[in-house]
């Protein structure tokens, strides 16, 4: 749910202020990295720790990720070490992640992390296994 919000955020922020950052591209393709792993990683650690998971802990666990994202990106952004070198890598996994996203929308691995608990289903498509 974060990922594409947080891409069409930064397009916007790159036009409103990030073509005169040197370290833009860097920071924002590291945010948009860390979304879905700190969602990932902290809710199945909360649900092997309470063995269960609540909405309002969902919530909050989305709302965490997306602020530190941010910060992350605030801080790259804004340091004095020129990340610019590594301009080249986060092109090809921006452009990675985006290819990932978009086809695992509609064409998911079969695995438990992409299914639709609802109706057992696996993508937009949501086909059966």
């Amino acid at each position: 749910m974060g990922f594409w919000p947080a891409v069409f955020y930064a397009i916007a922020e790159y036009f409103a202020f990030g073509k005169n950052k040197k370290n833009f591209l860097a920071a924002k393709t590291g945010a948009l990295y860390m979304i879905p792993i700190i969602i990932i990683v902290v809710y199945y650690l909360l649900e092997a720790i309470l063995g269960k998971h609540a909405v309002w802990i969902d919530i909050t666990l989305f709302i965490a990720a997306i602020l530190l994202s941010q910060w992350f990106s605030y801080k790259v952004i804004t340091s004095y070490k020129d990340y610019s070198r590594y301009n080249v890598l986060s092109y090809i996994l921006l452009i990675l992640i985006v290819i990932a996203f978009s086809l695992f929308t509609f064409f998911p691995p079969h695995m438990e992390l992409f299914k639709d608990p609802p109706t057992g289903g696996y993508g937009i498509i949501n086909e059966k296994k």
